[in-house]
């Protein structure tokens, strides 16, 4: 199974940033209940 990282530098301030988290993070639920694997969040 091929893997997908995206790695990106912040280009937006953190307040324009964090409106969308919580979108983002649906997303990657519905992602997730079709049968995907994806994750989402920073990597330790």
């Amino acid at each position: 199974m091929p893997w997908f990282v995206k790695i990106e530098r912040g280009i937006v301030d953190k307040t324009t940033f964090d409106c969308h988290v919580a979108a983002h993070k649906n997303f990657v639920r519905g992602l997730i209940v079709r049968g995907h694997k994806a994750r989402t969040g920073h990597w330790g």
